[in-house]
């Protein structure tokens, strides 16, 4: 890490280059010193103005303004009120969530204030970033904490030694309505105060994190928490789950979550503003080992969890071992499973974009994300070339006579080797990709493409590869291996994977903010999945 650099900062950069699209902070000073650096303090950059409202923060704190600014789809924000916040960092975990004691009631007084800064914020967030197609989702961290916080000296809670046990009290439950809905409120009047703006949106999620107690429904050991004594009483865009419960049994997965999940999807109001199917999304969980990381990303996606997002990208305390990126930069094994699932989705939108001229839809996406280790890219690739919507896009005699010419197979061996493959498809001998495949390996194509042409299509074009060395290696395997293997195995090596991820931002020698997301078919993209030589070879 680098310690003149703010984590925060660090965390964000780590979190793009890692394919991800999503990044959650916390809209609040907070010091990482097991990081080995000081955290983004209020000062700002020089001249900057005094920070008394989550606006001045977000406008004036540096680290904050350019995380703000950087090119995530979506960006999640504990955001809670600067007036009158406590500098005791444990605030959001003792109940006095940005100052405010919920322990004795959610007074008037502050719930105008958190709504003035709430709604300022959102206003904020809208005019400055509409037409930029983003996504803010501001929320509060583990609720059920705040809910179970100064309730020890209650009557029911006597002689229990465990928090997760207490009951609350009623008083405690109301404030904790009246907080979340008012937050609600704030949002979505400012969303409405500005009717006009597009291309962007901020929504607002309720985060609870401890419930089991209250599937269990045993009296009087913790059977009211947020999902059953709060939500069914308020509206909100979405809620988050802190899914430590739901995911610390990997043997159970993914039963267990996908019983969490549910139980928070029946009991929750939702104000139907959420764009995705489901208005429940897994907000936070950790395993260290990446087969363990891989299991609760397949059952997050398997129930339909629009995000799922790790904890945490660099360690935030000494006894932290959920984490992606070590102090010394190097990458874990949790770090990687989430590449490969990434790399794989990013891959997954390009081929529907360049074959079906469309993007996945949410339910495809998460059919891939469920078993994204055993799903290979070139399968990805097959899939569509075989799909009833890519033949209702171009006829069989149209496809073959395309890939004749992108092979610069000689105009008089085109025709015979036409009326052969478009029979063999006919009469259902092979596929489509089959015939990409057999195409690749002909005797036809090696005439018009040699061996070191090849490798170096594959390591340029496919790849993005300039080493010289790797495309040696690729030239002395095909002395053993077919053309077409050698081409599968390039799209399912992870040095293709990076390659996707690195095209999906077009101006990225820029700042972060005049990054701009790939939304179409790019010549890029082209090179990746097509098999065109033409005008390649010298």
């Amino acid at each position: 890490m680098d310690p003149e650099k703010a984590w925060v900062i660090q965390e964000a950069e780590y979190q793009l280059a890692l394919g991800s699209d999503t990044f959650k902070f916390m809209l609040r000073p907070y010091k990482n010193k097991y990081a080995g650096t000081d955290v983004h303090t209020e000062e700002g950059p020089p001249h900057s103005e005094p920070v008394h409202s989550l606006v001045d923060r977000a406008k004036n704190v540096e680290s904050f303004r350019k995380i703000l600014d950087m090119p995530f789809r979506y960006t999640m924000i504990w955001a809670f009120p600067v007036a009158g916040l406590n500098n005791d960092q444990t605030g959001i975990y003792t109940g006095k969530a940005a100052g405010i004691n919920l322990g004795d009631g959610y007074s008037k007084a502050e719930a105008k204030v958190e709504y003035r800064e709430l709604y300022d914020f959102t206003r904020y967030l809208i005019e400055k970033y509409q037409n930029t197609g983003r996504s803010f989702l501001i929320g509060n961290w583990e609720g059920d904490w705040v809910l179970l916080a100064d309730q020890e000296h209650l009557p029911q809670n006597k002689g229990k030694e465990n928090k997760r046990a207490f009951e609350p009290s009623q008083e405690k439950i109301e404030a904790m309505r009246a907080w979340f809905a008012n937050r609600q409120k704030a949002i979505e009047d400012a969303r409405n105060s500005l009717p006009d703006a597009k291309g962007v949106h901020v929504y607002h999620y309720v985060e609870v994190n401890h419930f089991e107690n209250a599937m269990d429904d045993i009296p009087d050991n913790g059977d009211a928490r947020l999902v059953n004594a709060v939500l069914p009483n308020i509206k909100v865009d979405a809620v988050s789950y802190s899914a430590w419960n739901g995911t610390n049994q990997t043997k159970e997965l993914p039963g267990r979550l996908h019983k969490h999940l549910q139980f928070i999807e029946d009991h929750a109001q939702f104000t139907g503003e959420w764009p995705f199917e489901k208005a429940v999304f897994v907000g936070e969980y950790g395993r260290k080992k990446g087969a363990e990381t891989t299991k609760c990303i397949n059952a997050a996606a398997s129930w339909g969890c629009p995000f799922t997002l790790y904890w945490c990208i660099i360690p935030n305390y000494p006894t932290n071992n959920h984490y992606m990126v070590e102090k010394d930069g190097s990458l874990t094994e949790s770090y990687m499973a989430h590449h490969e699932a990434l790399a794989k989705i990013v891959c997954q939108r390009d081929v529907y974009r360049l074959f079906l001229g469309k993007n996945p839809t949410e339910k495809e996406l998460n059919v891939l994300l469920a078993n994204f280790q055993n799903t290979e890219v070139s399968s990805v690739l097959a899939a569509a070339i075989n799909s009833p919507e890519f033949v209702a896009r171009i006829s069989d005699s149209d496809f073959v006579a395309a890939l004749l010419v992108q092979l610069l197979v000689d105009q008089g061996e085109s025709k015979q080797l036409l009326g052969t493959f478009l029979n063999k498809i006919t009469t259902g001998e092979l596929s489509r990709f089959q015939v990409l495949l057999e195409l690749m390996d002909s005797d036809e194509f090696k005439t018009a493409v040699n061996d070191r042409e090849f490798s170096a299509w594959i390591c340029t074009r496919v790849l993005n590869n300039e080493d010289p060395a790797s495309r040696e290696s690729v030239l002395s395997s095909l002395s053993s291996t077919a053309r077409s293997q050698v081409w599968k195995s390039a799209l399912n090596s992870p040095g293709f994977g990076s390659a996707i991820l690195k095209a999906r931002f077009q101006n990225t020698q820029a700042d972060y903010k005049d990054w701009i997301y790939e939304n179409s078919t790019s010549d890029t993209v082209y090179q990746h999945f097509s098999v065109d030589f033409r005008g390649i070879l010298k």
